[in-house]
């Protein structure tokens, strides 16, 4: 009896008994005719039916077990109608559109998606209603209506980025309490005001989903449901968001620099406008979020998943883009200057106008060589080895790391300029103006400096080995 006792013990402790069991992952499965873009149309039916039924992954190149939860997808188009079947585990229908293209794929597989699951059809005609006649929206089917409204948004959203030199202004009088007579008291009760805003700010975020120009600056929502939320132009700056929530939402213009979104879920989420600089978003789901305009300078993009994305006119300057999923995403005009793109997937991504590094650096140099007026410039580590910049305006340029070997820079303007660890060797700098400029580490071996003016430079640590006039 006692070893009967231990064996139903050991056979209790290691099966998947009680509710244990770990639920199979699902996939959906995409077939069509060779006229069908099938990848683009696993993007969307994987983003649709993890919206809005249960998450699912595409199928891997390795294949899957023959007992796995697949769901099939098969789309044929007769005449003018694009027809889309729907069949799985709990999810059998069908959907029709006369629309073309992606289009008509997305409302047949809506379509399929409504007449199946009564409990969400209040939120499929929230994100879709006009795609839909069943809300009652009116649907465009021939391509020239359709184009129409993309277009009308695009107009709205350019003004829009005035307000960015408004809050540089907001900012400026937070300065003056510095000068009133008792610093030390004030301080502390602005501290304890802000402290108390932002926790009735957070308290209305989470029971309502809705606080637009909120300050909500270090809050903790690790985890939190803030999907279809409204946080329009609220400061979320240093915020902890991991794992939390976001789909849908509506972020324009948010403040998210420094915020932590590692393994968010933001899918379709509308980020025009918004500060994401120096945010950490690995892992994060991104798939058909709107990035127009928005700045994610030094974000961590590492695995995101950026499929459909629109980032046109973002700033991605030194973001770590790193096997980042970049299918079929929208990056005209955004700028890529330092970005990693190391195995970063780029299959069916538009990159018309993109700036990068080089092409901006090339330009540079060709102005200030055909001008020699650069002043302000960024032009580290660029090489100007033997380059004529005689009387040229460098003022407040980083040259830093830059190669200036044998340049002729007499009688250049070089006020408080950045030539830290600039290699300067046998530089003709006769009569330069050099004030407040920095030169430390600089290597100014051989350098020609007689009547330089280096009133208030710094040359710590400069190599100053062979250098005339000094």
């Amino acid at each position: 009896m006692k070893h009967l006792l231990i064996l139903l013990s050991i056979l209790l402790l290691s099966s998947p008994l009680f509710g244990q069991s770990e639920e199979k992952p699902c996939y959906v499965s995409v077939e069509g005719s060779k006229e069908f873009n099938i990848n683009l149309f696993s993007q969307i039916s994987k983003s649709l039916i993890s919206q809005y039924f249960k998450p699912v992954k595409n199928i891997p190149p390795g294949g899957i077990s023959i007992d796995s939860c697949v769901y099939e997808i098969t789309v044929t188009k007769e005449g003018d109608t694009t027809f889309v079947v729907f069949s799985g585990e709990d999810l059998n229908a069908y959907g029709d559109s006369k629309l073309y293209g992606s289009d008509g794929f997305q409302q047949s597989l809506l379509k399929s998606l409504y007449r199946s699951l009564r409990d969400k059809r209040k939120l499929i005609c929230e994100d879709y209603g006009t795609l839909l006649e069943e809300c009652g929206g009116v649907v465009v089917q021939d391509i020239p209506k359709q184009v129409e409204p993309k277009v009308v948004v695009k107009k709205v959203k350019i003004p829009k980025v005035e307000p960015k030199v408004v809050e540089e202004k907001v900012t400026i009088p937070k300065v003056e309490p510095v000068v009133v007579e008792t610093p030390k008291v004030i301080p502390k009760k602005i501290a304890k005001k802000k402290v108390a805003i932002i926790k009735s700010n957070l308290k209305k975020l989470l029971d309502t989903k809705k606080c637009p120009n909120c300050d909500l600056s270090k809050v903790n929502l690790k985890g939190a449901d803030l999907s279809r939320a409204n946080l329009k132009n609220a400061n979320l700056s240093g915020a902890n968001l991991y794992g939390a929530n976001l789909s849908n939402a509506n972020l324009k213009k948010a403040n998210l620099s420094g915020a932590n979104l590692k393994k968010a879920r933001m899918n379709q989420a509308k980020l025009n406008g918004a500060n994401l600089s120096d945010t950490n978003l690995e892992g994060a789901s991104l798939s058909m979020a709107i990035f127009i305009r928005a700045k994610l300078r030094n974000a961590n993009l590492h695995r995101a998943d950026l499929g459909m994305a629109n980032l046109n006119s973002a700033d991605l300057t030194d973001a770590n883009l790193t096997e980042a999923n970049l299918m079929f995403a929208k990056l005209n005009r955004a700028i890529l200057i330092g970005a990693n793109l190391t195995r970063a997937i780029l299959d069916g991504a538009k990159m018309e106008g993109v700036i990068k590094f080089e092409e901006v650096t090339k330009k540079k140099i060709a102005k200030l060589k055909d001008t020699k007026i650069c002043p302000n410039c960024d032009l580290s580590k660029v090489n100007l080895k033997g380059a004529d910049l005689k009387g040229a305006d460098l003022s407040k340029a980083n040259l830093s790391k830059a190669n200036l070997s044998k340049a002729n820079l007499s009688g250049a303007n070089l006020y408080a300029a950045d030539l830290k660890n600039a290699n300067l060797k046998g530089a003709d700098l006769s009569y330069a103006y050099l004030k407040y400029a920095n030169l430390r580490r600089a290597d100014l071996s051989g350098a020609d400096l007689y009547g330089a003016d280096l009133n208030g430079a710094d040359l710590s640590g400069a190599d100053l080995n062979g250098a005339r006039g000094f």
